[in-house]
Parts: C-alpha cells; sequence; structure tokens
C-alpha cells in the first residue's frame, strides 16, 4: 500500500508526502558529521540509500571531492519533495538495475523497514557496495518516528559478517565522534567488504 497524503507511511516504510518534507520535523541532517563524510568519501562514487530531502548529497555533492552521488529513497513523493535530488526506489523489493559504487551510505533507515522486508533491503545494499558501507541502525529503546524494526549493534556486526562485510572499528569511531546528532553518536558503522566484489558475491550467492 502506498502511502499517500495524509498516511503517515507506506506498508514498507515508505513515508508519505508531508513526511518526506525537510521542514516536517521528522528529517534531521547532521552537518557537523557531513565534513568528515566527504574526507571519507573522496574520489568515491557513493550511493545513498535512504537520503530523505537529499540534503546529504547536496552537501557532500557541493563540495566537489567525490566522483559521484546518487541519492534514493523509498518515500513514494521524494522526487517531488527533495526538489529532484533524490530517486524513488522501493528498498523493500530486490533492485538489480542500478550502478554499483564504491560505497553504500544508509543513515538511520532500516529501522523504518519491516521485519519482514529487512533481509531484501540488505540485499540490495550489500550488492551494490563495491568497497564498503556507512549503516546507521537505530538501537531497541531508541525512539523515533516510525520506528518498527531497532536492532542491536551485536545483531547487525554478525548480520553483515555473514554477508562478507567486516566492521571497521577505527573508522566506525571516527564518524560516530564527528557526529553531534546523538543516534548517529551511537549508530553509525563502517563496514568493509572482505573480499574482492564479485568472489564476495559469488560465495554468498551460490
Amino acid at each position: 500500500k502506498k502511502a499517500g497524503k495524509g498516511e503517515a507511511t507506506s506498508d514498507t516504510g515508505g513515508w508519505c508526502q508531508q513526511s518526506s518534507k525537510e521542514d516536517s520535523g521528522n528529517h534531521m541532517t547532521d552537518r557537523q558529521l557531513v565534513p568528515v563524510l566527504i574526507e571519507f568519501f573522496q574520489g568515491k562514487y557513493v550511493g545513498s540509500f535512504g537520503d530523505g530531502p537529499g540534503r546529504y548529497k547536496q552537501l557532500l555533492s557541493d563540495a566537489g571531492k567525490l566522483k559521484g552521488y546518487d541519492a534514493y529513497d523509498g518515500a513514494p513523493y521524494c522526487d517531488v519533495t527533495s526538489e529532484g535530488r533524490v530517486k524513488f526506489l522501493d528498498l523493500t523489493l530486490p533492485q538489480f538495475g542500478l550502478p554499483l559504487y564504491d560505497w553504500i551510505i544508509s543513515l538511520e533507515v532500516a529501522e523504518h523497514i519491516p521485519a519482514q522486508f529487512e533481509s531484501i533491503y540488505i540485499d540490495n545494499i550489500v550488492r551494490h557496495a563495491k568497497e564498503g558501507i556507512v549503516l546507521s541502525w537505530a538501537r531497541p529503546g531508541q525512539g523515533g518516528y516510525s520506528h518498527v524494526n531497532n536492532r542491536a549493534f551485536e545483531y547487525v556486526v554478525k548480520l553483515m559478517d555473514g554477508l562478507g562485510f567486516s566492521h571497521d572499528a577505527e573508522s566506525s569511531e571516527k564518524l560516530r565522534n564527528a557526529a553531534s546528532l546523538d543516534w548517529l553518536r551511537h549508530n553509525i558503522n563502517v563496514y568493509r567488504r572482505k573480499s574482492p566484489y564479485l568472489e564476495s558475491l559469488a560465495a554468498i550467492y551460490t
């Protein structure tokens, strides 16, 4: 079911048009984190899965230090509310037609996706990340708008490890220390692919 203008979310977690707007009060951009993300992604092609109103895309792209930055979101009206910065992408359906990115970033998205679609969402970000993933996933007990699938850090590390990604503690700490928003200071983590992309996918999907 698609979220309409008066409905909070769709059945797959996508936000309605009003909630998707940057001034709705439901989106917050950590501008203190942005310079560190720019440094981390310098020279890389980045895909953002769940970029909301696209402010991260604008700020990181405007720095001129990234190879590219494509932004997607599961909110049905994101192309309108982001003024064209973000493309609609249903993260709860298998996606195969996207570019291969050096890095995927997905900040505070997973907790909005119902548990029955979790594996599809994770497969989507894993499938399109050549080098690694910057992932922030709300922890149990963390309140927030439309949180339906919070997960513990230990759960996420084990999940990512099983998909061929190791937790980079040093880089994770650097990003957390740079963040000003409490949830990012607790939840943002870096996962690096353990072996080359094609070799990793062959091991997982065969």
